[in-house]
């Protein structure tokens, strides 16, 4: 816990330290929100109930790319309404059977997303990942 409140504390700083006024280095803040994106990752393989759900779905699909089906009827009661979710799993299960990794990379890209979009629309990006964190 107290790792998280180390992170908390040290974006809270660089929110107040750019604080609109200065512009951010796009460079630093994307190194920031990768390791940020690193350290939950990481953190995520400890577990966490919805973690076990998702990773075990993931498994289930990883043994139908081994068999060559990309889409088949698990594929659908699975992911029927959320299609690109499933087809980014199969992607992700296309190069490794590992549940840790499949919850590293979604982290990661995830945590991409969100630099992007913070750092596009917002003056101060440091300030909406201290909100997004808090």
């Amino acid at each position: 816990m107290a790792y998280y409140l180390v992170l908390f504390l040290f974006t809270a700083i660089l929110a107040w330290a750019h604080n609109g006024e200065t512009k951010v280095s796009k460079s630093f803040f994307f190194a920031f929100c990768l390791c940020i994106g690193l350290f939950v990752g990481l953190a995520d393989m400890l577990g966490g109930y919805d973690r076990y759900i998702y990773s075990e779905v993931f498994e289930r699909m990883h043994e139908s790319i081994s068999e060559g089906v990309v889409f088949s009827q698990s594929f659908l009661s699975f992911f029927g309404k959320e299609p690109v979710y499933g087809l980014i799993n199969d992607l992700i299960a296309f190069f490794t059977p590992n549940r840790y990794v499949f919850i590293l990379v979604y982290t990661l890209a995830l945590y991409v997303v969100y630099a992007i979009n913070f750092y596009k629309n917002t003056k101060n990006p440091f300030f909406a990942l201290l909100i997004f964190e808090g």
